[in-house]
């Protein structure tokens, strides 16, 4: 990535649609709001916790991670679950069916980072019991992905208690083998997704497409031909509207990108604008990377809501700069979007080198 521009590149500057897009994304983030030897007293946090969640009101959300002997879990990390049993109600769940499903489920706890996980959905009377891999904060997408995969409802960040949603409700999870679980196991801990988790977000149309190699796919158009780098300080050339007058307003907090498309020519995909450039550059790089805007898995809104009060503006213009600058603060190169009419689109901070 240390290859030079040549000396004019207006490949940035053509995408309106692309543009409005990511846009009108921003414009809908709202920034104002086998089990032996069990002690007694392990048994007794177990039930306790329990007893916490079936007094909770119907509207309210909780849980509660375990370490396999029932003891209470109190380190950080990302619980990212991948086997879990549901019940209708509550006051279904007791340490007994506890220990019926951590003996059904050992098999699929192959490391000392599977816990066990009990947690009541909000707006609901549902359950679950879970079996979540604790990963570091800096995996958390990959976590979050992982879950979207398998149908999960959530993960959660034990260090902030930010509960991350996937968008799905959790009541059809994908229930993996005991070698599937391994795989999983092994590559979120080092931050990449299991080839068993990218076979089932690529049959999904509102996540970006993942290569053999576990990469996102980016498709830039440009008019100039020979781009040995694609690097967003060349981004403005062209820009006019609301964006033009956000970089204007808030030079200090305004990030320049550069824009792609994602999954083109795949469903669900990038639909290509007319006023592009004939020259295409496809590039690949990691979805721990790029950040799931709509999904907020690092909870970057309540950081972005904080900075907006420091600086005394809360206006749409305003909260949308932030969150962007907010993502580059966490130190992401990027974000993705859906769009329904343009599909999938990225927006990337830093120069990146197209394959040849």
């Amino acid at each position: 990535m240390s290859k030079c521009n040549p000396p004019f590149n207006n490949a940035n500057i053509k995408a309106p649609r692309m543009q409005f897009a990511i846009d009108s994304q921003l414009d809908k983030v709202k920034l104002d709001e086998e089990i032996t030897n069990v002690s007694a007293a392990e048994r007794s946090f177990a039930a306790n916790k329990i007893d916490e969640l079936k007094a909770l009101d119907r509207k309210e959300e909780n849980g509660s991670t375990l370490n396999w002997d029932n003891s209470e879990y109190s380190k950080g990390g990302v619980a990212v679950t991948f086997i879990s049993q549901n019940f209708k109600d509550i006051n279904d769940v007791s340490t007994s069916k506890l220990e019926d499903f951590k003996n059904i489920n050992k098999a699929h706890k192959t490391n000392d980072n599977v816990k066990v996980g009990v947690y009541k959905f909000p707006n609901d009377t549902k359950a679950s019991l879970d079996l979540n891999l604790i990963i570091p904060q800096e995996y958390a997408s990959a976590g979050l992905l992982t879950a979207l995969a398998l149908g999960q409802e959530s993960t959660y960040n034990l260090d902030t208690y930010y509960n991350a949603k996937t968008g799905r409700s959790g009541d059809n999870t994908i229930r993996p083998t005991a070698k599937q679980s391994r795989e999983i196991q092994e590559y979120l801990l080092r931050g990449e997704l299991s080839p068993f988790i990218i076979k089932l977000l690529n049959n999904r149309k509102d996540v970006p497409h993942i290569n053999k190699d576990g990469k996102f796919e980016l498709v830039h158009w440009s008019n100039v031909e020979g781009l040995d780098i694609i690097d967003p300080i060349n981004y403005g050339g062209g820009i006019k509207g609301a964006e033009m007058l956000r970089k204007k307003t808030y030079p200090g907090y305004w990030v320049n990108r550069s824009y792609y498309g994602m999954s083109f020519g795949k469903p669900g995909g990038y639909k290509k604008e007319s006023t592009l450039g004939p020259h295409k550059y496809s590039i690949t790089i990691s979805p721990t990377r790029l950040y799931n805007m709509k999904s907020d898995p690092d909870n970057i809104r309540a950081k972005a809501k904080k900075k907006l009060e420091e600086i005394g503006d809360n206006s749409r213009k305003a909260q949308k700069t932030i969150y962007e600058y907010m993502i580059r603060e966490a130190g992401y190169d990027g974000y993705w979007v859906a769009d329904q009419s343009l599909g999938l689109s990225a927006a990337v901070f830093v120069p990146l080198t197209p394959s040849r």
